[in-house]
């Protein structure tokens, strides 16, 4: 039974051949649908993800081990409150995603470059880490990236 305020989100697979291949394609399928609902985009068509990446997160997710090591990361961040913290990841991560920028960043989170230096500043600070250290850069990309998709 449907109601008229009722909105359908349909997650779409990669083609796939066979009855494994079908079922990778119905996961898929299911992943898109349940990443456009946790991200607010209801009543369309999600894509899966060709690139591969949110299956390679996910299987990360899926460990305890790695999701657990990956999390001691941010962990410093989790002492904010839940609403802070994701807020910081989030900030974290288009940060880093845009290379240092604080405008390109400040432009994507909708924030003054001065507010995310801000942020970035009380960030590093927390977590005490070198984000010019590219290993280091790329643990805490990782981190961010798995702890947002634990979040939808």
């Amino acid at each position: 039974m449907a109601g008229s305020d009722w909105a359908y989100t349909l997650g779409l697979g990669t083609p796939q051949v066979g009855a494994l291949g079908l079922r990778q394609s119905a996961a898929e399928a299911r992943i898109a649908a349940e990443s456009a609902i946790a991200a607010g985009r209801l009543g369309g068509v999600e894509l899966t993800d060709v690139t591969g990446l949110r299956r390679v997160l996910l299987d990360v997710y899926a460990s305890p081990i790695s999701r657990e090591l990956l999390h001691d990361i941010l962990r410093p961040l989790d002492d904010l409150g839940p609403e802070r913290a994701l807020q910081s990841v989030r900030t974290l991560l288009v940060y880093l995603a845009r290379e240092g920028s604080l405008v390109h960043a400040g432009r994507e989170l909708m924030l003054h470059p001065n507010g995310v230096g801000y942020r970035m500043r009380r960030i590093r600070e927390l977590l005490g880490i070198d984000l010019a250290d590219p290993d280091a850069r790329f643990a805490v990309e990782l981190a961010c990236r798995v702890r947002l998709l634990g979040a939808g």
